[in-house]
């Protein structure tokens, strides 16, 4: 079986040229280069995916550094692990080094040694993963591992071996993510063999970080209460996140259609999996929630975002049902993603969208014409700047005060006469 360059006709002329000059580098220096992973995946699945993921034998380096010269790309290298990867903006080239893997214990990092293809197929985490494409010209198309195409073919999540989830438990989380992307089901001794893992405590076996990666990427998905509900039915959430209980999940859908509507006014930033958490944890004590943000390791801002006051959250959504212009003053000291999970919490209404998106584009950016240290020259007194401040905000956001002459009138007639 073989793949011909018609298959990526999708590709622009850089990822071809680019595709053709790993051939020609492997070429000249009689060695092996294959194209692998979740790229060679998609491509058979006719999905988009303009990261290629490339394995040789021997040195990354002899194949990174002239590509990336070549064609002006990024160089990064990652010696421990035998990998390098050339960035060219649209997309990138992850060179990895054919290898064999031993896991010393039950979730710990690899020990990382050369190895054959053999080896390298092997130690990968599903079958629908392990499928290789040659770039090499005596063969150049040619797909290796014909079972694994059969698996993909079927819409099958296989592992290689019974110890893999516990080799590498975070291959639980991967094979619920990929199973509900994909829409494929899991082959019936990995499914037997993730149970019995989840069973044994292998997850409890690997690092916060590791964890919240996974969870993370699961989180990002379009249809995020598939794998979340395949999470919890399958028991890998209790194992995770043992402080959530229960999961509405008519919320969580609702919660997706609000991140969908309002995604144009988010910014580019903006933590989805944090917003999706918080959802999930609306109904937990602070304690609970403050377990969750060791667990996951969070970052001192999605633990400030965790552990916001609920009971003003719950404030809030009361000003916005009852017309009450304060709440932005409240809403201020709260990020974004908390304050898309308020909307979240209001009932479907045009009228409360259409608040939140004046909140998201108008008023959080609208601020007081005149800075601190102008006002202490005009003549306020410092003890009073906090209250002038929030006055001058008032109306700022009540467009009663539009420029910064209206402001100075303002501060002239009201506090410097």
């Amino acid at each position: 079986m073989k793949i011909s360059f018609g298959k990526i006709s999708t590709f622009s002329r850089k990822e071809r040229t680019v595709v053709k000059e790993i051939s020609n580098i492997a070429f000249r220096l009689h060695r092996k280069a294959y194209l692998v992973g979740g790229f060679v995946r998609d491509l058979f699945l006719g999905k988009d995916n303009r990261d290629l993921d490339c394995v040789i034998n021997g040195d990354v380096l002899d194949f990174a550094l002239p590509l990336a010269r070549k064609f002006s790309g990024k160089f990064s290298e990652n010696k421990k692990f035998r990998t390098a990867k050339v960035d060219f903006g649209s997309f990138s080239v992850d060179f990895a080094q054919v290898r064999r893997e031993n896991y010393p214990e039950s979730g710990a990092l690899p020990q990382v040694s050369q190895g054959s293809f053999e080896d390298d197929i092997f130690r990968r985490d599903f079958t629908i993963n392990a499928i290789y494409i040659s770039l090499n010209r005596k063969d150049f198309g040619k797909v290796l591992c014909r079972r694994c195409v059969e698996d993909l073919e079927k819409g099958l999540i296989r592992i290689f071996h019974r110890r893999s989830f516990l080799d590498d438990p975070t291959r639980i989380i991967r094979a619920v993510r990929f199973s509900s992307r994909l829409g494929f089901k899991m082959e019936p001794l990995t499914l037997r063999s993730l149970k019995e893992a989840v069973k044994d405590g292998a997850l409890s076996k690997i690092s916060s970080f590791r964890i919240k990666r996974e969870i993370f990427l699961l989180l990002k998905e379009t249809d995020v209460v598939k794998p979340v509900r395949k999470l919890f039915a399958l028991g890998i959430l209790k194992s995770i996140l043992p402080e959530v209980k229960k999961i509405d999940f008519g919320q969580l859908s609702y919660s997706r259609k609000i991140l969908h509507e309002f995604y144009l006014y988010l910014a580019r930033d903006f933590n989805v999996p944090l917003y999706y958490i918080l959802v999930i944890s609306k109904g937990l004590s602070l304690p609970s929630r403050r377990s969750i943000c060791q667990r996951l390791s969070f970052s001192r801002m999605e633990e400030k975002a965790l552990l916001c006051d609920f009971r003003k959250i719950r404030r809030i959504v009361g000003y916005i049902k009852k017309g009450t212009r304060n709440w932005t003053f409240l809403a201020d000291e709260f990020s974004e993603e908390v304050i898309l999970f308020i909307a979240s919490l209001l009932p479907p209404s045009v009228e409360y969208r259409r608040k939140i998106v004046e909140y998201f584009t108008s008023v959080k950016f609208k601020k007081t014409f005149h800075t601190n240290r102008e006002l202490l020259r005009m003549g306020v007194p410092a003890e009073k700047l906090g209250g002038v401040n929030k006055i001058l905000l008032k109306y700022r956001r009540e467009n009663r005060i539009k420029n910064r002459l209206e402001e100075y009138d303002f501060l002239r007639k009201k506090f410097l006469s």
